[in-house]
């Protein structure tokens, strides 16, 4: 209440005094871009809005309408409303496939994802119903483009996308790709295909961050999948992972504890700081459980 919107309100601020409405009506910026669509040539600027910026501005007030309504901010929740009313709809393709832009679709392989932040990491989209098509003609999409220009975080990225889709095989031989043919003996991500093994075409050893990152994400996503109203537990594991375990922070500083044996759920514990309401999914099959202060511990039975 007296810092974290107060902070994003004054940021949505600043986005509305630079947006311009264009002869739709729509809410776009005067220049739009995809992260290094085009590589900084002057076709690096898209027509506004590109999927990326739209994405970007449909997740900032969409927040700031999910505080305004946790603070009862009833002006400011129309206000945010009404912004979300005047963006542009994300650009799909007729085929289903997410645009870099109103009027541009990616035509080869990337390195960088962007026009597919709506599926992840912004997860504007959710894997059901018609989102699910789109989703699935995307990655489908960005599969036919193939690996040639990828770094190791385009890996990372794909396997993160493999488990939005519940494709756990497919995830796990992503991030075996990542951590075998990207990345040092000493787990140091170098983003090029130094072993030159054929799967990209950038061989250079540029040291950086965010892939290391991006595989732990993509890893805890195959083992628990949350947000604040529920929990689903290993939706996207390979076959063979047969015993599995993880101790793991969710949405609403849940803290998780769960384990397979032989491929059959053992073992749940949910620890919460605080009475609630909370669903739990496992295999298509869910319960809504009433988690007391503390430990909650519950059975697979409870989930048949």
């Amino acid at each position: 209440e007296n810092r974290v919107y107060p902070y994003m309100k004054k940021y949505g601020a600043f986005l509305l005094s630079i947006l311009e409405k264009d002869k739709a009506g729509r809410l776009v910026f005067p220049l739009s871009s995809s992260p290094e669509t085009h590589d900084n040539t002057l076709r690096s600027w898209l027509k506004p809005n590109s999927n990326y910026d739209n994405a970007m501005l449909m997740c900032h007030f969409k927040n700031l309408y999910a505080a305004a309504k946790a603070l009862a901010l009833k002006r400011d929740m129309d206000e945010w409303a009404n912004v979300l009313n005047q963006l542009q709809p994300l650009a799909i393709s007729e085929d289903n496939v997410l645009m870099l832009s109103q009027n541009e679709r990616q035509k080869r392989s990337h390195r960088h994802f962007s026009h597919l932040i709506p599926i992840y990491p912004l997860e504007l989209l959710k894997y059901s119903g018609k989102d699910k098509k789109i989703i699935d003609a995307s990655v489908s999409d960005l599969e036919k483009l193939g690996t040639k220009e990828y770094c190791g975080y385009s890996f990372a990225w794909l396997a993160n996308l493999y488990a939005i889709q519940k494709r756990g095989n497919d995830a796990a031989k992503t991030l075996k790709t990542f951590w075998n043919d990207f990345c040092l003996p000493n787990t140091f991500h170098i983003n090029g295909d130094y072993k030159k093994t054929g799967k990209s075409m950038i061989t250079y050893r540029i040291f950086s961050l965010e892939g290391n990152f991006f595989a732990a994400d993509a890893l805890q996503n195959m083992l628990m999948r949350c947000d604040a109203n529920e929990i689903e537990l290993f939706p996207a594991i390979p076959d063979d992972w047969k015993d599995v375990s993880f101790d793991l922070l969710a949405s609403a500083n849940i803290r998780v504890r769960a384990t397979l044996k032989n491929s059959k759920l053992e073992y749940i514990c949910l620890t919460s700081p605080q009475e609630r309401q909370m669903k739990l999914i496992y295999r298509q099959e869910e319960i809504m459980c009433s988690l007391k202060k503390g430990e909650n511990l519950i059975t697979a039975d409870m989930l048949k």
